[in-house]
C-alpha cells in the first residue's frame, strides 16, 4: 500500500502506529543505515527506538538549499575546467 492509500483507508493514526512498529523493529537490529524522512522523528519514541543500537542524525534543510545543491551537483563537469593538452 502507498502512504496515500494507508491514510485514506486506515487514517493517520494507523500510519503512525505502523511507523512506530517499524522503528522498534529496526532499532533492534545492527549494521544498518535507515533513512526515514517525513515526520517519523516527531514521535520521541521512534527516535529512542531507532537509536537503541546506534546513532540517529536528523538533517534539516530547506527546499531552496536542496535545489541549489542539486544544481551544483548536476552542473559540475570534471573536464569543464581542464586545459586541453597538445
Amino acid at each position: 500500500m502507498t502512504v496515500q492509500e494507508i491514510f485514506a483507508d486506515r487514517g493517520e493514526k494507523a500510519f503512525q502506529d505502523m511507523e512506530s512498529e517499524t522503528a522498534h523493529e529496526l532499532g533492534g537490529k545492527e549494521g544498518m543505515v535507515v533513512s526515514t524522512g517525513g515526520r517519523m522523528l516527531h514521535n520521541a519514541g521512534n527516535g529512542s527506538a531507532l537509536s537503541a543500537n546506534g546513532h540517529v542524525f536528523c538533517l534539516i534543510t530547506t527546499p531552496e538549499e536542496i535545489t541549489q545543491e542539486l544544481i551544483t551537483i548536476f552542473s559540475f563537469s570534471p573536464n569543464k575546467n581542464k586545459i586541453a593538452s597538445k
